[in-house]
């Protein structure tokens, strides 16, 4: 997150993965009624936010803004472990994460502050490739203030402040500002060089403090465009290390202005959705398409097409 450039807050997210996720960008409507899909005692509840969910696989939010400027995203982590169900809390599934904030809530604030009345549990679920999905989420508004959510042996851990602008996919947020502790980025101990999660959040961290004041919305973007290119996952997988896949997308997101821009690493055009451009009113979910679309570019706000509400995936048994 760009909070402190002079011009408004700006949100950056590299999306790694270790395949096509088949990702399609998705309008959804206020008054949707949804459930955590838990077999026993699912969380329930109705949107109150319209939004444009950014989808994996068409059956998770992996990441999204809704119209009050809230922005979430799903990142990998490892040491997600929601722990045994219990049927006292309500049930969320985690593929539903991400789109229970962006429906529900209009500030990080208001979102953090949630959780001290609805505690709800997260639930595993296990993506196409039958891996299990382990994630933690990131959510910044409009006023520049920012969350991370975790949950580990089987608590919710939230990190709420504003300072808190760089995040990677691993290890858990604690140890992430701990490893940022031993870096002052003034000549000290050199930047690391490798393409692990940590190093690149170490670069990512010098590269956002470093970047110049722009003198225009576009040049803003630009600016943070370059600096997360610099950070992204290489051509290089290695499947028994999850958090050190490809980028495959980015997207970057201007809360102030209602506006998501998306670039794909196998397109060499960015395309846009303005929110101004939107309506969230009625009952009909509209979809863009993105699979197979390469020639996407611009202002996309009109490619938005009647489609059936995808479904998400079911927490494991």
């Amino acid at each position: 997150m760009w909070n402190d450039n002079g011009y408004g807050t700006l949100v950056g997210r590299n999306m790694d993965w270790s395949d096509d996720m088949g990702t399609n960008l998705w309008l959804l409507p206020r008054g949707m009624a949804r459930n955590g899909l838990a077999p026993t005692q699912p969380l329930s509840w109705t949107s109150k936010y319209g939004s444009v969910a950014i989808t994996a696989y068409d059956m998770a939010t992996a990441d999204g803004m809704n119209e009050k400027g809230l922005v979430v995203h799903m990142l990998y982590l490892g040491s997600m472990q929601p722990g045994p169900r219990d049927t006292k809390r309500p049930g969320l599934s985690v593929s539903m994460w991400t789109q229970y904030y962006l429906d529900n809530f209009p500030t990080v604030a208001s979102a953090v502050d949630a959780w001290k009345t609805v505690d709800y549990q997260l639930l595993d679920a296990n993506e196409p490739s039958g891996g299990r999905i382990t994630v933690h989420l990131a959510m910044e508004d409009a006023t520049g203030d920012s969350a991370i959510l975790e949950v580990v042996d089987g608590q919710m851990k939230i990190y709420h402040d504003r300072r808190y602008t760089v995040m990677t996919n691993e290890p858990t947020y604690d140890k992430q500002l701990e490893l940022l502790k031993q870096y002052d980025f003034k000549g000290g101990k050199s930047l690391p060089g490798s393409y692990t999660a940590s190093d690149r959040f170490i670069r990512g961290a010098y590269y956002r403090q470093h970047l110049p004041r722009p003198e225009t919305q576009r040049e803003a973007v630009a600016y943070l465009m370059a600096a997360m290119r610099n950070v992204a996952g290489p051509f290089v997988d290695d499947p028994d290390r999850a958090d050190e896949s490809t980028t495959i997308w980015r997207t970057v997101t201007d809360p102030g202005k209602g506006l998501i821009y998306f670039d794909s690493v196998v397109s060499p055009q960015v395309f846009w959705i303005d929110f101004r451009r939107l309506t969230f009113d009625g009952d009909e979910v509209r979809r863009i398409t993105v699979v197979g679309n390469d020639d996407l570019h611009g202002d996309v706000s009109d490619k938005f097409r009647k489609a059936a509400m995808f479904s998400f995936l079911k927490p494991n048994p």
